[in-house]
């Protein structure tokens, strides 16, 4: 995290894509079992210096997927970001729409929103069944969340990918952080 601010001291927020995940489903990355019975897959990630493909401004996926998934991780956030607020009416996907605030106060060039690649810097546990997506699935919420996007963004300019993008090399390889989850999750 100390590299992202000293190369960009005026960031407002930091949002992580890829993700690394421990669950009980095989996702995207480098997979191996975890647990101490197997029972989750560890993904993680190898690389940070790649090509997006979609990189730049565009319509996000969101837009017409009938159940989208939140396109990053906030991880880092000034002061000027924290100001706006998420919306709490909305009890699943508010952290989709809150992503997509702050990327139009990123157009509208009032605070400085950057993507890192650095996958190395969090990892997700989705082992949790008791979990409020779970006790609020969010399907019932989608419409209502994209009508409140699209209060903010146009949908031609809705993806996150137009954000600059921060290519730092990984700390710890695919293998470090496979020994580190084998090590610390069970």
């Amino acid at each position: 995290m100390g590299q992202h601010i000293e190369h960009y001291p005026n960031l407002d927020v930091l949002g992580l894509l890829p993700l690394d995940v421990v669950d009980h489903y095989q996702r995207g990355g480098h997979h191996f079992k975890v647990g101490d019975e197997g029972q989750y897959w560890g993904c993680v990630w190898g690389i940070s210096l790649v090509k997006r493909p979609d990189h730049g401004v565009g319509q996000a996926h969101w837009v017409d997927h009938e159940h989208p998934v939140s396109y990053d991780r906030v991880l880092l956030q000034s002061r000027e970001s924290a100001k706006i607020m998420m919306d709490e009416d909305i009890p699943n996907g508010e952290d989709h729409l809150y992503s997509v605030q702050l990327l139009a106060l990123h157009q509208q060039r009032k605070i400085r929103y950057f993507i890192t690649m650095s996958s190395d810097l969090y990892i997700s546990d989705s082992t949790m069944f008791d979990n409020i997506q779970n006790e609020f699935p969010f399907a019932p919420h989608v419409q209502e969340m994209k009508d409140k996007m699209l209060q903010h963004v146009s949908p031609w300019r809705s993806s996150q990918e137009e954000l600059p993008m921060i290519f730092n090399d990984l700390l710890l390889s695919q293998t470090d952080k496979e020994k580190f989850i084998q090590e610390s999750f069970y």
